[in-house]
């Protein structure tokens, strides 16, 4: 969607995308991360084209008004489903959670400022970044 309405400024909405659902490429370990750089020398990607984190508020731009009943609106955030959720069921101190229930079945915790690395093979990534 955000393509569509703001396709000058998709660069920036596909960062913030990246920060808080695909932060587990961005926030490894460091020996992962070694066999995540190997993986892209062998592919031929520069890691420079790689999205950066960026915060989930900020200017991301204005939507094109012909997509918007004629008036050009701000986007000043940009979150992900689950995190999004998190979010709003006031998961803000760590130890808090929330189960959502729909095409498949998420539970999301609040770590804290530190990233926790699983034993059992639970993912571990961003939820937000303000």
């Amino acid at each position: 969607m955000l393509h569509t309405i703001l396709p000058t400024q998709m660069q920036a909405a596909e960062q913030t995308a990246f920060a808080a659902g695909l932060s587990p490429l961005l926030t490894m370990e460091t020996a992962a991360r070694a066999a995540f750089d190997v993986l892209l020398d062998l592919l031929g990607v520069p890691e420079e084209i790689l999205p950066q984190v960026r915060e989930c508020a900020g200017d991301f731009g204005t939507t094109l008004p012909r997509y918007t009943g004629g008036v050009s609106i701000p986007v000043c955030g940009l979150i992900v489903d689950q995190q999004s959720a998190l979010y709003a069921q006031n998961c803000f101190t760590p130890g808090s959670a929330k189960v959502t229930y729909g095409t498949g079945c998420f539970m999301l915790m609040n770590a804290g400022k530190t990233p926790v690395t699983s034993h059992s093979g639970l993912l571990t990534s961003i939820a937000w970044q303000l």
